[in-house]
């Protein structure tokens, strides 16, 4: 079989330095895979013979005048969007180098004029399948991979890969967190993440990687609150925040009933969520949960809790929803809690909210200091709670309310 190459980046480029250094050059991997799949490429995956890959990374570096970083046994060539890695071959042969890779459907290869060797009907077959027994000995990170691709592609992986997986399962807690903080991403913002989520919360490997201690009871919460939250969500929710659910579903329950390991939980979450907005959001989410559903709250708290949160009011109402859809007992007055939330959120008025500024505050006189944020934030309040009709009935409640202060001190 022939491919058209033409349809990878900078195919031309390759191919001149390829032939100015005799070198055998082959791409591999992903790079095929997408080939065969008609999918854009964006990755090229290469492969060097007759000279060291690194002569021939340096050589089309300097011909595409684009910058590199080396790693181990390989050099990334970065030029626009396109990445280009080149690795040294990890055989004497290419056969033996892809009979090494992680999974058949990523040990093809194709020559610069397009001729396409050791071809995997596993690709047909839409099969996630191990390439040989030690793949995840020798890569731990192979194991999360697996999943990345059937979240990606729609694949499925086969009962030898799983029972691989669960027995090398353990060994990701080797693998850098930067490593697996980006596969795991990848794995929950995929495509057909619904097809594998089961499979994924069986594997026990987010229990591993945040090293939280789950029941088999907390198992069958996750796969029902996950599949709750695709029932409403129904793939409208931005990759960002689909992560940042699957993330709470996870932990949610060891976080609310676990009453001295939260902040070992959240600890956890914390080195393993490497992008800082992504983690503030999650611990948030979970503590405000855990205050609606530990405290008893009559309507004044919670106005003052949902005030307090706007940004997050509706992440949470979606949560609250799904918990209470989920008919576990610990969990049953997260139907009253989310109706009560919704009725008085519903009140609001948030276009409100920027109606009155500090500059309001200075025109009645009141001093920047200690007081000032907090009385703009009431005066904020009571516009959009609705306990001032407009912004002049608001700025003469804080001016009462400031003057009583300053009698006082």
């Amino acid at each position: 079989m022939i491919l058209f190459t033409d349809e990878i980046p900078y195919n031309n480029e390759i191919t001149y330095v390829a032939e100015l250094l005799n070198a055998k050059v082959y791409f591999v991997g992903g790079t095929v895979r997408d080939l065969l799949l008609k999918k854009p490429v964006h990755d090229i995956d290469i492969v060097v013979f007759n000279i060291p890959y690194t002569v021939f990374a340096t050589n089309l570096k300097k011909h595409l005048k684009a910058h590199s970083i080396s790693f181990k046994d390989n050099v990334r060539i970065i030029k626009n969007l396109t990445i280009i890695d080149i690795s040294k071959p990890r055989g004497k042969t290419l056969l033996e180098d892809l009979k090494l890779r992680d999974f058949t459907i990523n040990s093809m290869a194709i020559t610069l004029n397009g001729q396409l060797i050791n071809f995997s009907e596993d690709l047909q077959n839409k099969c996630i399948n191990i390439q040989y027994n030690n793949a995840f000995v020798d890569d731990p990170l192979r194991i999360l991979r697996a999943y990345r691709f059937a979240s990606e592609l729609g694949f499925f992986i086969n009962e030898i890969t799983l029972n691989k997986i669960f027995q090398h399962r353990k060994l990701i807690s080797n693998v850098a967190i930067e490593r697996i903080y980006e596969e795991l991403y990848k794995t929950f913002t995929g495509k057909y993440f619904k097809n594998i989520y089961i499979s994924f919360i069986e594997s026990q490997l987010f229990n591993i990687i945040f090293n939280i201690h789950n029941e088999n009871i907390s198992t069958e919460f996750t796969k029902i609150c996950i599949n709750k939250f695709f029932d409403i969500a129904k793939g409208g929710i931005d990759p960002d925040n689909n992560f940042i659910y699957i993330i709470i579903f996870f932990s949610i329950y060891s976080y609310i009933h676990k009453k001295n390991d939260e902040t070992i939980i959240l600890n956890n979450i914390k080195k393993i969520i490497i992008v800082k907005k992504h983690f503030i959001f999650i611990s948030k989410i979970l503590n405000l949960l855990k205050t609606l559903l530990h405290t008893n709250i009559n309507t004044n708290r919670l106005n003052h809790i949902i005030f307090e949160n706007l940004s997050l009011i509706s992440n949470v109402l979606l949560i609250l929803k799904i918990l209470g859809k989920s008919e576990f007992n610990s969990f049953k007055d997260c139907k009253k809690i989310y109706y009560k939330l919704q009725y008085i959120y519903n009140m609001y008025d948030t276009s409100k909210l920027n109606e009155i500024s500090g500059k309001d505050l200075k025109n009645l006189g009141i001093p920047e200091g200690v007081l000032f944020g907090k009385l703009l934030k009431r005066a904020q309040y009571y516009l959009v709670i609705g306990k001032a009709n407009t912004k002049e009935d608001s700025l003469q409640k804080i001016n009462k309310l400031w003057r009583k202060i300053y009698e006082i001190c």
